[in-house]
């Protein structure tokens, strides 16, 4: 998967949505339904000053992922910000390697079913797809439970570019600096 550049901004919102739609029933009655059954979240980000490098690392990976065509992963800056409930997958009674979603991370606890805390073997940093964390079980999670992780670090995010146009602006400066904004927002 292509990865956002990893260059640290200056600016950073994050808006959690949640997709809905109405659907008609009948002649007067409507229904309204979540589309999504987990929280997204989009992420504006802005680049004040950003160097020549950083403007053509960004102007690089928009051609690279054709505007809003393809998704890519990007990680979270904030390697402090603490993570809850965040899947990992279905167990299948089997695996015992799993990819964290994020890199850097610390302070895991993994559960599966009910809250069921699942034994740590070992956890490895960068080992995993995408420069993931991976963390290795002492025994697989069952079969059909859904296994799901808290962690405080850069978490990982599929994202895609909201629109085409991405605006990369010269700074009128003596270093000949740029200002970039864009907005990604969480797929699944």
């Amino acid at each position: 998967m292509i990865l956002f550049p990893d260059v640290v901004g200056d600016k950073l919102t994050i808006t959690p949505f949640v997709t809905s739609t109405t659907k008609r029933f009948g002649e007067n009655a409507f229904q309204r339904y979540r589309k999504a059954l987990y929280t997204r979240y989009t992420f504006d980000l802005g680049y004040d000053f950003a160097s020549d490098a950083d403007a053509v690392a960004f102007a690089s990976h928009c051609i690279a992922v054709q505007g809003t065509t393809t998704n890519f992963g990007w990680f979270f800056w904030l390697n402090d910000f603490q993570w809850f409930w965040v899947t990992l997958g279905i167990g299948n009674g089997s695996k015992t390697t799993w990819d964290i979603p994020g890199r850097n991370t610390t302070a895991q606890t993994f559960f599966y079913g009910l809250n069921v805390a699942l034994a740590v073997s070992s956890i490895h940093v960068g080992t995993g797809a995408n420069g993931c964390d991976q963390v290795t079980f002492s025994s697989a999670p069952p079969a059909g439970s859904r296994v799901w992780t808290n962690f405080t670090g850069g978490r990982f995010f599929v994202v895609a570019f909201q629109q085409d146009s991405q605006p990369v602006n010269r700074v009128l400066d003596p270093d000949g600096r740029y200002t970039i904004s864009t907005r990604l927002v969480q797929v699944k």
